[in-house]
């Protein structure tokens, strides 16, 4: 997990940050998630690999983007992309709520076109859609049926509440 999410990303960039220098720029737009401000159960490894990606755009952002120089270094961070397997992964889940992959192509694309982006270097951007179930059926539901615990409904709440998230 941690090798797909941060560690190949991470070469790619130290591979063509010297190229990207040499040819008067760049931009680099990574794919995060939102697990990095929810904290999702049963999600550590992949949530601890995206947080690290967005604390590298971040650095290099300040490293190789400032004023004298012209890499640009961007991350969106989404939810569930509505593709086939997704939506038959998550039969319970808050189809309504996720962004399709045209929708993402597109604030790819407006991101790399924008007269903005040298303002907006080293932001990530959430990349969502909510919906009233949200936080609640999408995300959560991998939770219920992974728990043998009786009082399972109970425990949700009382861990939506702790996380500032509206209890169920």
């Amino acid at each position: 997990i941690l090798d797909a999410n941060y560690v190949a990303p991470a070469n790619i960039m130290q591979t063509l940050i010297p190229h990207m220098l040499q040819h008067n720029g760049g931009h680099f737009i990574a794919f995060s998630c939102q697990s990095t401000q929810r904290h999702d159960p049963f999600m550590g490894a992949f949530t601890a690999a995206k947080s690290a990606l967005e604390s590298l755009i971040q650095t290099d952002a300040n490293e190789y983007g400032g004023a004298d120089k012209t890499i640009l270094f961007n991350a969106l961070r989404v939810a569930s992309i509505k593709t086939d397997f997704t939506v038959n992964s998550k039969p319970n889940g808050d189809v309504e709520s996720y962004i399709t992959t045209d929708d993402l192509s597109e604030m790819v694309m407006e991101i790399v076109k924008s007269k903005q982006s040298a303002n907006r270097n080293g932001s990530i951007m959430n990349a969502f859609k909510y919906s009233k179930t949200f936080f609640t059926d999408g995300s959560l539901m991998r939770v219920k049926s992974a728990s043998n615990e009786p009082d399972f409904n109970a425990w949700k709440s009382g861990t939506m509440a702790k996380t500032g998230y509206p209890a169920l």
